[in-house]
């Protein structure tokens, strides 16, 4: 495999950035139609699981959502560099944010039984 960065093994194979990115972009249409619930980067605690209260948004990024600031807090360490990187890039940089958005839509997507976007997943693996 070619990655991003050129070398073989490790890395984000092109083929799985372009899938990743076809990913986002499906999960970007699916906010706006209200089809995709936000999830905790902490602890995966959905915006349904808070029984109508709001998520909470990182202040600086305006990516990463957090179920209360006992999660922002906890979270913090980890997401202190991918959130700096996020604002220097503008957003543009696809970063951890973008792959853990493309995950949640391929969850739902397969169980929505969008088989198609499964088979090129299963395909680069």
């Amino acid at each position: 495999c070619t990655t991003t960065s050129g070398s073989a093994g490790g890395g984000v194979t092109r083929q799985m950035r372009e899938t990743l990115e076809q990913l986002a972009a499906l999960a970007s249409t699916a906010k706006k139609e209200g089809l995709i619930l936000r999830m905790c980067r902490h602890c995966s605690v959905t915006e349904a699981d808070l029984q109508g209260s709001k998520m909470l948004r990182c202040g600086g990024c305006k990516q990463a959502n957090y179920c209360s600031q006992a999660c922002q807090r906890a979270d913090w360490r980890a997401h202190k560099a991918e959130c700096e990187r996020s604002q220097s890039s503008g957003g543009d940089e696809f970063d951890k944010h973008d792959s853990r958005a493309a995950h949640g839509v391929l969850e739902q997507a397969m169980v929505a039984g969008y088989d198609d976007i499964k088979a090129q997943l299963v395909a680069l693996l």
